[in-house]
């Protein structure tokens, strides 16, 4: 199923409570809804109104509600305000209420008391396979329930990935201002060593222990001990600190190599590419080496000759040459970043800045996703909620 399956539900002018059942496929009764009395007309979207949304979860490090909101204040989405945590504020005053997957509970009262016009938004960037085996969600009873989805898959309703070339790029200008080939040799001539990978999952979910002994038989080949591993899974176990020295630290020693494992955790998920990927890769100037996602998807997002695919090799030797190979040659390692120099392409408003676009939207109709744990599971490639690789 490539479009989600919708139910559009109009709803008459308000006056009493209204009652709404919301029924399983299974046909059993899942949740009874009290709508507050209210004027309709206070709620359709006009040019002067101030949008409200709330992030219904515990606190979020400011780092992440700043990934979330980047360019809200843009034309497009540029009227509404984002209340960061939930308090215990009555939510029916919100336009929009995003609330993170692993904290959601049918029973709290936000669920009993909506308005029909509020759009109540699914919220994950973790892959399906960790979402279903390690946080164990069987969404029962969310059928009806949300209105949209927003997640780093490409077929949610408010796209969320962990970044884009464009954003990419914007920040590599700060950091090595301007990017011309001249730049770019400097880069490349203070790199000094070969492949790095910063790792503290060892084995959580099937694909951290899948992509730990693909490393672990990477470091038998000719690379050796030119492979480096920090964190709690390498000989170096070195885990940098989740501060801003921290971060500075491990960015400084990823880009004295020139390439980094963007390995993900998950095998086969659908569009889950990770700041392993975009941040620890691209933006340290190291060429990543990818795990994890089809290589297909990865070009959606991402232009051809930006990564080394794992999957185009046949064996770890036949990568471990080619990647001495790179290390010998300049000229050839340099043609992974001609994406530097290319014109960025228009990706349109993301992650809450695309949330507010849809709150503008004056032709939006009322909406609620219905099978929703079949969008989100029977959707999914099958080796991503493989038991075992």
């Amino acid at each position: 199923m490539n479009k989600h399956e919708w139910i559009k539900i109009n709803f008459t002018t308000l006056k009493h409570v209204f009652l709404l059942l919301v029924v399983t496929t299974f046909g059993s009764i899942i949740a009874l809804y009290s709508i507050a009395t209210t004027d309709r007309q206070l709620w359709k979207p006009t040019a002067a109104k101030k949008f409200q949304i709330l992030m219904y979860n515990e606190p979020i490090s400011p780092d992440y509600i700043r990934f979330m909101k980047l360019g809200l204040g843009q034309e497009n989405c540029s009227n509404c305000d984002v209340i960061e945590q939930y308090d215990g504020q009555d939510t029916i005053e919100y336009d929009a209420i995003v609330f993170t997957f692993n904290r959601i509970k049918l029973t709290d009262p936000v669920f009993k008391r909506r308005h029909p016009e509020q759009l109540y938004v699914w919220h994950t960037i973790e892959s399906t396979s960790t979402v279903l085996y390690f946080h164990h969600s069987s969404m029962e009873g969310y059928s009806g329930v949300f209105n949209l989805t927003m997640t780093h898959r490409r077929d949610s309703d408010v796209w969320t990935p962990y970044g884009t070339i464009p954003e990419i790029k914007n920040a590599l200008r700060e950091k090595f201002s301007p990017l011309t080939p001249e730049v770019l040799n400097e880069v490349v001539n203070r790199k000094k060593s070969l492949v790095v990978w910063v790792v503290s999952n060892c084995g959580l979910t099937l694909g951290a222990k899948r992509r730990l002994e693909i490393v672990n038989e990477l470091k038998k080949t000719k690379i050796g001990s030119r492979l480096e591993l920090y964190g709690s899974c390498g000989e170096f176990w070195k885990s940098f600190k989740t501060t801003k020295s921290g971060y500075e630290k491990m960015n400084s020693i990823i880009q004295t190599h020139k390439f980094y494992l963007a390995f993900e955790n998950s095998y086969h998920c659908r569009d889950y590419i990770t700041e392993k990927f975009w941040q620890n890769s691209l933006l340290n100037a190291a060429v990543p080496i990818v795990w994890g996602p089809k290589k297909n998807e990865v070009l959606e997002v991402a232009p051809s000759g930006s990564f080394i695919h794992f999957e185009d090799f046949k064996n770890i030797t036949e990568l471990a040459d080619y990647l001495l190979y790179l290390d010998r040659n300049d000229t050839a390692y340099k043609e992974y970043f001609s994406w530097w120099f290319q014109p960025n392409e228009d990706i349109g408003p993301l992650r809450l800045c695309k949330l507010c676009a849809i709150l503008n939207d004056n032709n939006r109709k009322p909406q609620s996703i219905n099978y929703f744990e079949s969008w989100f599971y029977s959707n999914e490639h099958g080796n991503c909620l493989l038991k075992q690789l």
